[in-house]
Protein backbone atom coordinates (compact mmCIF):
# COMPACT_ATOMS: atom_id res chain seq x y z
CA UNK A 1 0.00 0.00 0.00
CA UNK A 2 1.26 3.33 -0.94
CA UNK A 3 1.93 5.73 1.52
CA UNK A 4 0.42 9.10 1.85
CA UNK A 5 4.12 10.97 0.77
CA UNK A 6 3.72 9.05 -2.69
CA UNK A 7 0.39 9.99 -3.07
CA UNK A 8 0.99 13.81 -2.57
CA UNK A 9 4.20 14.18 -4.97
CA UNK A 10 2.56 12.04 -7.49
CA UNK A 11 -1.04 14.45 -7.44
CA UNK A 12 1.37 17.62 -7.02
CA UNK A 13 -0.03 20.74 -9.58
CA UNK A 14 0.98 21.08 -12.74
CA UNK A 15 2.19 24.62 -12.45
CA UNK A 16 4.65 23.16 -9.72
CA UNK A 17 6.10 20.26 -12.01
CA UNK A 18 6.37 22.82 -15.04
CA UNK A 19 8.38 25.37 -12.41
CA UNK A 20 10.44 21.82 -11.92
CA UNK A 21 11.35 21.20 -15.33
CA UNK A 22 12.15 24.88 -16.33
CA UNK A 23 14.79 25.31 -13.83
CA UNK A 24 18.26 25.10 -14.93
CA UNK A 25 20.03 22.15 -14.39
CA UNK A 26 23.66 21.97 -14.41
CA UNK A 27 25.02 19.93 -17.07
CA UNK A 28 26.65 16.21 -16.79
CA UNK A 29 29.98 15.51 -18.07
CA UNK A 30 28.42 13.46 -20.61
CA UNK A 31 25.73 15.90 -21.83
CA UNK A 32 28.76 18.21 -22.67
CA UNK A 33 30.73 15.41 -24.90
CA UNK A 34 27.28 14.52 -26.44
CA UNK A 35 27.34 18.42 -27.27
CA UNK A 36 30.59 18.66 -28.27
CA UNK A 37 30.20 15.59 -30.90
CA UNK A 38 27.20 17.16 -32.22
CA UNK A 39 28.55 20.27 -32.99
CA UNK A 40 31.36 18.45 -34.75
CA UNK A 41 29.62 16.19 -37.19
CA UNK A 42 27.10 19.06 -38.19
CA UNK A 43 30.44 21.19 -38.74
CA UNK A 44 32.08 17.79 -40.71
CA UNK A 45 28.10 17.31 -42.95
CA UNK A 46 27.93 18.46 -46.23
CA UNK A 47 25.36 20.76 -47.48
CA UNK A 48 21.76 19.30 -48.17
CA UNK A 49 20.29 20.10 -51.24
CA UNK A 50 16.71 22.31 -51.86
CA UNK A 51 14.62 19.35 -52.32
CA UNK A 52 12.06 19.96 -55.14
CA UNK A 53 9.48 21.03 -52.90
CA UNK A 54 12.28 23.71 -51.28
CA UNK A 55 13.28 25.14 -55.00
CA UNK A 56 9.24 25.69 -55.62
CA UNK A 57 9.01 27.58 -52.71
CA UNK A 58 12.18 29.60 -53.39
CA UNK A 59 10.92 30.42 -56.98
CA UNK A 60 7.36 31.37 -55.83
CA UNK A 61 9.16 33.97 -53.73
CA UNK A 62 11.19 35.21 -56.20
CA UNK A 63 8.16 35.76 -58.55
CA UNK A 64 6.32 37.22 -56.36
CA UNK A 65 9.07 40.00 -55.47
CA UNK A 66 10.09 40.38 -59.22
CA UNK A 67 5.86 41.26 -59.56
CA UNK A 68 6.32 43.33 -56.66
CA UNK A 69 8.71 45.36 -58.85
CA UNK A 70 6.92 45.48 -61.87
CA UNK A 71 3.94 46.87 -60.45
CA UNK A 72 5.81 49.17 -58.62
CA UNK A 73 8.06 50.94 -61.76
CA UNK A 74 4.69 50.87 -63.85
CA UNK A 75 2.59 52.58 -61.41
CA UNK A 76 2.00 55.94 -62.95
CA UNK A 77 2.92 59.45 -60.39
CA UNK A 78 -0.27 60.23 -60.98
CA UNK A 79 -2.04 57.58 -58.24
CA UNK A 80 0.85 58.86 -55.71
CA UNK A 81 -1.09 61.08 -52.65
CA UNK A 82 -1.38 64.85 -53.60
CA UNK A 83 0.21 68.00 -52.18
CA UNK A 84 3.20 67.88 -49.26
CA UNK A 85 2.53 63.38 -49.81
CA UNK A 86 4.14 64.18 -53.26
CA UNK A 87 8.10 63.04 -53.25
CA UNK A 88 10.17 66.05 -53.18
CA UNK A 89 11.62 65.89 -56.76
CA UNK A 90 7.97 65.98 -58.19
CA UNK A 91 7.17 68.94 -55.97
CA UNK A 92 9.83 70.49 -57.45
CA UNK A 93 9.15 69.59 -61.20
CA UNK A 94 5.37 70.70 -60.99
CA UNK A 95 6.37 73.96 -59.99
CA UNK A 96 8.69 74.25 -62.72
CA UNK A 97 5.89 72.87 -64.84
CA UNK A 98 3.46 75.23 -63.40
CA UNK A 99 5.52 78.78 -63.98
CA UNK A 100 6.58 77.73 -67.52
CA UNK A 101 3.19 77.03 -68.81
CA UNK A 102 1.90 80.66 -67.03
CA UNK A 103 5.08 82.00 -68.58
CA UNK A 104 4.09 81.00 -71.84
CA UNK A 105 0.32 82.29 -70.83
CA UNK A 106 -1.41 78.60 -71.85
CA UNK A 107 -4.85 78.33 -70.99
CA UNK A 108 -5.94 76.98 -67.56
CA UNK A 109 -6.88 73.41 -68.99
CA UNK A 110 -3.57 73.39 -70.62
CA UNK A 111 -1.96 74.14 -67.38
CA UNK A 112 -3.50 71.35 -65.98
CA UNK A 113 -2.76 68.74 -68.76
CA UNK A 114 1.07 70.00 -68.14
CA UNK A 115 0.94 68.96 -64.34
CA UNK A 116 -1.02 65.79 -65.79
CA UNK A 117 1.89 64.79 -68.32
CA UNK A 118 4.85 65.64 -65.38
CA UNK A 119 2.99 63.09 -62.79
CA UNK A 120 2.76 60.55 -65.77
CA UNK A 121 5.02 57.57 -66.47
CA UNK A 122 7.68 57.65 -69.09
CA UNK A 123 5.64 55.03 -71.01
CA UNK A 124 2.17 57.74 -71.18
CA UNK A 125 4.53 60.15 -71.86
CA UNK A 126 5.54 59.01 -75.37
CA UNK A 127 1.81 57.25 -76.34
CA UNK A 128 0.59 61.18 -75.24
CA UNK A 129 3.44 63.10 -77.09
CA UNK A 130 3.02 60.03 -80.32
CA UNK A 131 -1.31 61.00 -80.46
CA UNK A 132 -0.23 64.93 -80.27
CA UNK A 133 2.15 64.51 -82.97
CA UNK A 134 -0.30 62.79 -85.20
CA UNK A 135 -2.71 65.52 -84.65
CA UNK A 136 -0.49 68.41 -84.79
CA UNK A 137 0.29 66.53 -88.47
CA UNK A 138 -3.14 66.58 -89.22
CA UNK A 139 -3.63 70.21 -88.02
CA UNK A 140 -1.07 71.22 -90.42
CA UNK A 141 -2.37 69.20 -93.49
CA UNK A 142 -6.04 70.81 -92.97
CA UNK A 143 -4.50 74.41 -93.49
CA UNK A 144 -2.33 74.22 -96.16
CA UNK A 145 -5.14 72.61 -97.95
CA UNK A 146 -7.50 75.40 -96.85
CA UNK A 147 -4.71 78.08 -97.66
CA UNK A 148 -5.58 80.52 -100.75
CA UNK A 149 -3.35 81.02 -103.47
CA UNK A 150 -1.26 83.02 -103.38
CA UNK A 151 -1.70 86.76 -104.62
CA UNK A 152 0.46 89.80 -105.71
CA UNK A 153 -0.54 92.37 -102.37
CA UNK A 154 -0.71 96.03 -102.94
CA UNK A 155 2.56 96.94 -101.04
CA UNK A 156 4.28 94.20 -102.98
CA UNK A 157 2.98 95.71 -106.43
CA UNK A 158 4.05 99.05 -105.81
CA UNK A 159 7.85 97.77 -105.23
CA UNK A 160 7.60 96.08 -108.50
CA UNK A 161 6.35 99.44 -110.29
CA UNK A 162 8.91 101.16 -108.74
CA UNK A 163 11.67 97.97 -109.58
CA UNK A 164 10.80 98.40 -112.75
CA UNK A 165 11.02 101.37 -113.84
CA UNK A 166 14.41 102.10 -112.27
CA UNK A 167 15.22 99.25 -114.10
CA UNK A 168 14.46 100.38 -117.47
CA UNK A 169 15.80 103.97 -116.87
CA UNK A 170 19.18 102.85 -115.50
CA UNK A 171 21.63 103.90 -117.41
CA UNK A 172 23.47 99.94 -116.96
CA UNK A 173 20.97 98.30 -118.57
CA UNK A 174 21.82 96.56 -121.64
CA UNK A 175 19.03 95.38 -123.37
CA UNK A 176 15.20 96.09 -122.57
CA UNK A 177 13.47 93.30 -124.79
CA UNK A 178 14.18 89.33 -123.83
CA UNK A 179 14.82 88.45 -120.17
CA UNK A 180 17.25 91.09 -119.57
CA UNK A 181 15.20 93.29 -118.03
CA UNK A 182 13.09 91.07 -115.87
CA UNK A 183 15.67 88.68 -114.56
CA UNK A 184 17.31 92.10 -112.86
CA UNK A 185 14.13 92.54 -110.95
CA UNK A 186 12.93 88.66 -110.09
CA UNK A 187 14.71 85.25 -111.28
CA UNK A 188 12.96 83.63 -113.45
CA UNK A 189 11.29 80.08 -112.56
CA UNK A 190 12.44 79.24 -116.27
CA UNK A 191 15.71 79.78 -116.08
CA UNK A 192 16.07 78.57 -112.56
CA UNK A 193 15.34 75.34 -114.59
CA UNK A 194 17.49 75.41 -117.35
CA UNK A 195 20.62 76.94 -116.52
CA UNK A 196 20.53 76.28 -112.43
CA UNK A 197 21.11 79.54 -110.41
CA UNK A 198 23.48 79.95 -107.44
CA UNK A 199 22.18 81.68 -104.36
CA UNK A 200 24.54 84.20 -105.24
CA UNK A 201 22.75 85.08 -108.90
CA UNK A 202 19.17 85.36 -106.80
CA UNK A 203 20.91 87.49 -104.78
CA UNK A 204 21.16 89.54 -107.59
CA UNK A 205 17.65 90.10 -108.68
CA UNK A 206 16.03 93.22 -106.68
CA UNK A 207 13.03 91.26 -104.91
CA UNK A 208 14.76 88.17 -104.04
CA UNK A 209 17.69 90.52 -102.24
CA UNK A 210 15.20 93.05 -100.85
CA UNK A 211 12.30 90.10 -99.73
CA UNK A 212 10.26 92.61 -99.02
CA UNK A 213 6.51 92.22 -98.87
CA UNK A 214 7.20 88.40 -100.02
CA UNK A 215 6.50 84.86 -98.56
CA UNK A 216 9.45 83.57 -96.91
CA UNK A 217 9.04 80.50 -99.31
CA UNK A 218 8.93 81.99 -102.73
CA UNK A 219 12.45 80.97 -103.87
CA UNK A 220 11.17 77.45 -103.55
CA UNK A 221 7.30 77.38 -104.36
CA UNK A 222 6.71 77.18 -108.23
CA UNK A 223 3.15 78.84 -107.87
CA UNK A 224 4.16 81.57 -106.02
CA UNK A 225 7.37 82.67 -108.70
CA UNK A 226 5.13 82.03 -110.82
CA UNK A 227 3.07 84.45 -110.10
CA UNK A 228 5.53 87.23 -108.91
CA UNK A 229 7.18 86.40 -112.30
CA UNK A 230 3.62 87.23 -114.79
CA UNK A 231 3.52 90.77 -112.15
CA UNK A 232 6.48 91.27 -113.07
CA UNK A 233 6.22 90.87 -117.01
CA UNK A 234 3.03 92.25 -117.19
CA UNK A 235 4.75 96.06 -115.36
CA UNK A 236 7.75 95.40 -117.52
CA UNK A 237 5.23 95.55 -120.53
CA UNK A 238 3.27 98.46 -119.45
CA UNK A 239 5.79 99.97 -118.12
CA UNK A 240 7.80 100.26 -121.67
CA UNK A 241 4.63 101.31 -123.27
CA UNK A 242 4.64 104.47 -120.80
CA UNK A 243 7.72 105.11 -121.53
CA UNK A 244 6.99 105.46 -125.24
CA UNK A 245 4.01 107.32 -124.94
CA UNK A 246 5.47 109.86 -123.05
CA UNK A 247 8.70 110.54 -125.17
CA UNK A 248 5.78 110.61 -128.30
CA UNK A 249 4.19 113.51 -126.06
CA UNK A 250 7.44 115.11 -126.02
CA UNK A 251 7.78 115.64 -129.59
CA UNK A 252 5.73 118.62 -130.72
CA UNK A 253 3.31 117.82 -133.76
CA UNK A 254 5.61 120.68 -135.88
CA UNK A 255 9.29 119.28 -134.77
CA UNK A 256 9.95 118.91 -137.75
CA UNK A 257 10.26 122.53 -138.22
CA UNK A 258 11.35 123.83 -134.97
CA UNK A 259 12.31 121.16 -132.40
CA UNK A 260 12.76 123.86 -129.70
CA UNK A 261 8.92 123.41 -129.05
CA UNK A 262 9.30 119.98 -127.75
CA UNK A 263 9.96 119.18 -124.33
CA UNK A 264 13.27 119.76 -122.25
CA UNK A 265 14.92 116.77 -121.01
CA UNK A 266 14.45 117.29 -117.36
CA UNK A 267 10.65 118.08 -118.23
CA UNK A 268 10.66 114.42 -120.13
CA UNK A 269 12.50 112.87 -117.45
CA UNK A 270 10.13 114.34 -114.39
CA UNK A 271 7.26 113.14 -116.56
CA UNK A 272 8.16 109.68 -116.86
CA UNK A 273 9.44 109.59 -113.01
CA UNK A 274 6.12 110.99 -111.48
CA UNK A 275 4.59 108.49 -109.33
CA UNK A 276 7.50 106.73 -108.83
CA UNK A 277 9.94 106.28 -106.06
CA UNK A 278 12.85 107.42 -108.74
CA UNK A 279 14.62 111.21 -109.04
CA UNK A 280 15.85 112.64 -111.84
CA UNK A 281 19.87 112.34 -112.23
CA UNK A 282 21.88 112.95 -114.82
CA UNK A 283 21.94 109.26 -115.83
CA UNK A 284 18.52 108.99 -116.05
CA UNK A 285 18.08 111.95 -118.65
CA UNK A 286 21.00 110.29 -121.16
CA UNK A 287 19.29 107.38 -121.07
CA UNK A 288 15.78 108.87 -121.58
CA UNK A 289 18.12 111.24 -125.01
CA UNK A 290 19.02 107.90 -126.38
CA UNK A 291 15.42 106.63 -125.97
CA UNK A 292 14.44 109.53 -127.84
CA UNK A 293 16.98 109.78 -130.61
CA UNK A 294 15.61 105.46 -131.25
CA UNK A 295 12.36 106.83 -131.38
CA UNK A 296 13.04 109.75 -133.41
CA UNK A 297 14.28 107.25 -136.17
CA UNK A 298 12.26 104.46 -135.38
CA UNK A 299 9.02 104.85 -133.96
CA UNK A 300 6.97 101.76 -135.22
CA UNK A 301 6.56 98.46 -133.56
CA UNK A 302 9.85 96.80 -133.63
CA UNK A 303 11.11 100.47 -131.38
CA UNK A 304 12.37 98.30 -128.38
CA UNK A 305 14.22 96.18 -131.17
CA UNK A 306 16.13 99.30 -132.20
CA UNK A 307 16.84 100.56 -128.97
CA UNK A 308 18.95 97.13 -128.30
CA UNK A 309 20.54 96.99 -131.35
CA UNK A 310 21.80 100.97 -130.73
CA UNK A 311 23.08 99.82 -126.97
CA UNK A 312 24.82 96.78 -128.39
CA UNK A 313 26.21 99.30 -130.78
CA UNK A 314 27.49 101.83 -128.02
CA UNK A 315 29.15 99.49 -125.96
CA UNK A 316 31.04 97.49 -128.66
CA UNK A 317 32.34 100.91 -129.91
CA UNK A 318 33.07 101.26 -126.25
CA UNK A 319 34.77 97.96 -125.90
CA UNK A 320 32.59 97.38 -122.40
CA UNK A 321 34.83 100.12 -120.99
CA UNK A 322 32.27 102.10 -118.69
CA UNK A 323 34.13 105.32 -118.70
CA UNK A 324 34.19 105.15 -122.68
CA UNK A 325 30.48 104.14 -122.41
CA UNK A 326 29.18 107.04 -120.39
CA UNK A 327 31.11 109.80 -122.33
CA UNK A 328 29.33 108.05 -125.20
CA UNK A 329 25.79 108.51 -123.56
CA UNK A 330 26.66 111.88 -122.17
CA UNK A 331 27.31 112.87 -126.20
CA UNK A 332 23.58 112.08 -126.46
CA UNK A 333 22.46 114.02 -123.92
CA UNK A 334 24.18 116.94 -125.65
CA UNK A 335 22.54 116.61 -128.58
CA UNK A 336 19.34 115.91 -127.04
CA UNK A 337 19.67 119.14 -125.05
CA UNK A 338 20.72 121.23 -127.91
CA UNK A 339 17.99 119.96 -130.42
CA UNK A 340 14.70 120.01 -127.76
CA UNK A 341 13.27 122.78 -125.63
CA UNK A 342 15.37 126.04 -124.29
CA UNK A 343 19.09 124.42 -123.21
CA UNK A 344 19.86 127.92 -120.97
CA UNK A 345 16.59 127.87 -118.91
CA UNK A 346 17.63 124.30 -117.36
CA UNK A 347 20.51 123.51 -115.21
CA UNK A 348 20.58 119.48 -114.80
CA UNK A 349 20.82 118.30 -111.28
CA UNK A 350 24.13 117.47 -109.23
CA UNK A 351 24.03 113.66 -108.94
CA UNK A 352 26.25 113.90 -105.35
CA UNK A 353 22.94 114.28 -103.63
CA UNK A 354 21.12 110.98 -105.42
CA UNK A 355 24.38 108.98 -104.57
CA UNK A 356 23.09 107.47 -101.13
CA UNK A 357 19.33 107.55 -102.69
CA UNK A 358 17.52 103.91 -103.06
CA UNK A 359 17.71 104.37 -106.93
CA UNK A 360 21.30 104.37 -106.61
CA UNK A 361 21.29 101.05 -104.31
CA UNK A 362 18.80 99.59 -107.03
CA UNK A 363 21.37 100.64 -109.82
CA UNK A 364 24.63 99.01 -107.91
CA UNK A 365 22.50 95.52 -108.17
CA UNK A 366 22.71 95.83 -112.07
CA UNK A 367 25.93 94.45 -113.72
Amino acid sequence: MPSDSANVSSHSSPSRQSFQSSRPTSPTPGDADSDTEMQRLMRSSPDIPDSEDNMDIHDETEGASNLTGDIRSATTLDTMPAGRNLPSNLRAALVKARRQAERLKLHPYQIESVEAFVQSSSFDREVQMFTQLLAAGNKLESLATAAPAFSVSTALMDNIKSYVCAILLSSRLSAYKGTTARNHVFVGYANYIRTIWTYEDMSKAIIARERTHVPPNFDKDVNTKKTIMLAIQNELTQARSRIKKEIRASLAANSANDLTESLHILDLATDVVSNTQLIVTVPLCARLALLRSCYRKYPKENYWDKVDVKLAALRQAAKDDAKKLKRAMERLLDEDRALYGDKDKYKLPDDSETSRSWQHNVENIIT
